[in-house]
């Protein structure tokens, strides 16, 4: 739970230091490039836990199935509906919706967020959290800056989301009949640990 905190406090931070410190300061150039920039570092995050990775099979069907379960229940679209909703309980900010919906697909859904809360729990390692921490308030402080203050309203829906990540994973971790991964073998849904 210690990364699912660091977490929401930098995008807390970095949205405070973007909206009284830096906005209307950047321009569009600079924030596009610092933007594109942990962009690059996010997809290198990637690609190197993909290369660690030992079943490629089960990351391709899991990114297919999870696109097509998004795209059933059509995520994104109540994603835009809850942001209209915040947006209309803050009167005079036209951007909160945008400002939300752009950093929850970010902060959120991102298998950095999900693998990371994953990880904390289960293994009690947080160092993919704390990195998307550094990403998470630079990318706050250049989103609010331009964006507004949704990107500070989005910091709790992505606490109690990786909390609730990193608290099923515990959950698992526990769990007596939980599937497990060891030397080769598939044990579904077992009382017995695989050895």
């Amino acid at each position: 739970m210690l990364g699912t905190l660091v977490n929401s406090a930098s995008i807390i931070v970095g949205s405070a230091l973007g909206f009284f410190l830096f906005k209307g300061r950047i321009n569009d150039r600079t924030n596009e490039s610092i933007v594109k920039g942990t962009a690059l570092a996010i997809f290198l995050i990637g690609l190197k836990n993909a290369n660690a990775g030992e079943n490629m099979l089960l990351m391709i069907f899991s990114i297919v199935i999870g696109t097509y379960i998004g795209e059933w229940i059509h995520i994104e679209a109540k994603m835009e509906q809850l942001g209209k909703f915040i947006e209309s309980k803050f009167k005079g900010d036209s951007n909160i919706s945008k400002a939300f919906v752009t950093s929850s697909l970010l902060y959120c859904v991102g298998s950095m967020a999900i693998l990371g809360a994953l990880e904390g729990g289960l293994k009690g390692q947080h160092d993919i959290l704390f990195a998307k921490s550094v990403l998470d308030g630079i990318i706050s402080i250049m989103f609010t800056s331009t964006l507004g203050i949704g990107v500070f309203v989005l910091s709790n829906t992505c606490f109690i989301l990786s909390g609730c990540h990193c608290h099923w994973s515990r959950f698992l971790k526990r769990c007596p009949y939980r599937s497990c991964y060891s030397q080769h073998e598939w044990c579904w849904w077992t009382p017995y640990h695989c050895t």
